[in-house]
């Protein structure tokens, strides 16, 4: 039998590492979505000054022939005008759209919740404990992991913690709704990626550092699932 003190610490030690653990998966989420949304608007931002750039060259075409000398000045005029106009969006200060910051705590949050809550539990606390888990094939284990711990623990946990960022409430039965509309892509999105991962996981990472491989391989996942989310 454990002691009082034994417990205490057992407690504290799984507290520590699952806030740990919630803290650096819930920065990861949050800058990665920061990034993509950037990324997103930097390009949105291109095209536009290079459709202006385009648009001012095709006005600024030359005057017909046998063109007066009045409409030769006006048309002076006119690209002296067009002229202004393109040097002031090449060497303007560049503006992206608005970052939608909720979006990025809303993935944050959802990085945290799951990695000090679900997922700390079953990587760190069930898997090392079944013995018939261990006993499958690395490819076994891998396909079933992401078969069951993505879309029916992951997603899940995601769709809610999105709706109690948007709408300011707990919405489970539209968490539902989201849930299941997306539930044949988020699966191939997730099988696609989580399946090679964790079958290095299962084949050459050591249980005890399973979730520090998760997050570090994770980073790729977070950009996939900011830019299909």
């Amino acid at each position: 039998m454990r002691s009082v003190a034994e417990y205490e610490f057992v407690m504290f030690f799984h507290l520590w590492h699952s806030g740990v653990a919630g803290a650096c998966n819930g920065s990861r989420y949050l800058v990665c979505d920061y990034i993509t949304q950037y990324q997103h608007s930097r390009d949105k931002t291109r095209n536009n000054d290079a459709e202006n750039v385009k648009r001012y060259f095709v006005n600024a075409e030359a005057p017909k022939a046998g063109a007066g000398l009045g409409n030769l000045d006006e048309h002076s005029t006119h690209v002296v005008e067009l002229n202004s106009k393109l040097k002031a969006c090449l060497v303007q200060k560049i503006e992206f759209p608005g970052l939608d910051l909720t979006r990025s705590q809303s993935f944050g949050c959802f990085g945290f919740a799951y990695a000090c809550g679900p997922g700390y539990v079953i990587y760190n606390l069930l898997y090392p404990k079944w013995s018939w888990f261990h006993a499958l094939a690395p490819l076994t284990k891998a396909v079933l992991d992401t078969s069951i711990n993505c879309p029916f623990v992951f997603f899940p946990l995601f769709y809610v913690t999105r709706e109690i960022i948007f709408r300011d409430r707990l919405d489970v039965p539209a968490a539902v709704v989201e849930w299941k509309k997306h539930f044949i892509e988020d699966y191939i999105a997730s099988f696609s990626v989580w399946v090679p991962f964790m079958f290095v996981a299962f084949r050459f990472v050591p249980l005890k550092y399973l979730w520090p491989y998760m997050s570090a391989a994770g980073i790729i996942w977070s950009f996939i699932l900011t830019g299909i989310k």
